[in-house]
């Protein structure tokens, strides 16, 4: 795919109807009406999933929620559902006990220290539950998540654009050039079956000329200290490998390593048991029957992908849906409100 090969325009076309949709839903209180018909009903449980939350967009990084969003979510959350740990949800699946009405799950992705410093206060001050899935070889190393790296090389060179064999040629001439170029190169390099990454992004940072501060994970990670802190205030937390590759891209025997040394990572240091695992990208073609089977193996109660459908007895234990609502509290709404899926 070309520079010029970029769909222009079609990402504000699609945004801007987005918002338009969400505006005029929150506007004529549509999905007010469906969220709380679905709660009488009792008919959806969701499982939600989050990343970061934090007051600083550094444009490279994945983007954050606004901590008064957030807690505009979770106030909305506290007042209409009953939020139960992703462990209990999967006790419910297991003995096929009725699934509570107005329930919910509430998840976060990978492991940035926003989530320590920002979601967790509120989480705290309204009592709400929620599980952390952690991508471990991070933690305490300084190294940036992959595509966080991929990111910052793209906004850091002083290039204009560049050409990557087999990838195409790319402009890094303005902020909206930039985002797409990363997205673009993410969506390709994260599956090709037996790349290295980090060595891609490493060459990558050298055509480029960019230096990559070696401790600056530091600051966007979480650490093992506040992730014990957080566990010892009623916050679960799962495995999410520890390098965060897409599993049906690698061998069995690499996946195996990387699913058990995440766990074994999070057990030693919270001096707990670990059941639960999300898939990194979540998607249903990155993992397999094989992945699915050792999560058996190894007596992980459940495993969560990116797919976004509600919660019910007919699902499989280990695929079970998610949904993101990173956006306004209309957002939410609309997507717990039985439209979005």
């Amino acid at each position: 795919m070309e520079e010029n090969d970029f769909p222009k325009g079609a990402q504000s076309k699609r945004q801007i109807f987005a918002n338009y949709i969400l505006d005029s839903g929150a506007k004529s209180r549509l999905f007010d009406i469906c969220s709380f018909l679905g709660q009488c009903l009792g008919q959806k449980t969701w499982v939600l999933c989050y990343h970061r939350v934090g007051n600083f967009n550094n444009l490279w990084s994945y983007p954050p929620l606004s901590p008064n969003i957030f807690e505009d979510h979770i106030k909305y959350i506290s007042n209409n559902y009953k939020v139960i740990t992703l462990n209990a949800l999967a006790d419910l699946l297991i003995e096929n006990r009725p699934l509570p009405k107005k329930t919910l799950v509430l998840t976060f992705d990978d492991g940035y220290k926003d989530v320590y410093k920002w979601a967790y206060p509120i989480l705290k001050k309204y009592d709400v539950p929620a599980t952390v899935f952690l991508a471990t070889g991070h933690i305490d190393s300084g190294r940036l998540f992959w595509w966080d790296k991929l990111g910052y090389i793209i906004f850091h060179t002083q290039k204009n654009s560049f050409r990557f064999e087999n990838l195409g040629e790319f402009s890094f001439r303005s902020l909206e050039e930039k985002l797409k170029s990363k997205g673009f190169i993410a969506e390709k390099i994260k599956r090709i079956p037996g790349i290295n990454i980090d060595i891609f992004l490493e060459e990558m940072a050298g055509e480029l000329d960019v230096n990559i501060p070696t401790n600056i994970g530091r600051e966007l990670i979480l650490s093992w200290d506040e992730i014990i802190d957080m566990h010892q205030n009623g916050i679960d937390f799962g495995a999410h490998t520890v390098t965060h590759p897409i599993l049906s891209n690698i061998d069995i025997d690499t996946a195996n390593r990387e699913i058990s040394q995440s766990r074994t990572d999070i057990e030693n240091k919270i001096n707990g048991n670990v059941l639960s695992f999300c898939y990194p990208n979540g998607q249903p073609k990155d993992f397999n029957s094989q992945v699915i089977n050792l999560l058996k193996e190894k007596g992980f109660k459940c495993a969560v992908t990116t797919i976004p459908r509600s919660i019910s007895h007919e699902d499989g234990l280990y695929e079970l849906g998610r949904i993101t609502p990173e956006g306004s509290l209309s957002l939410l709404k609309f997507m717990t409100s039985g439209l979005y899926t």
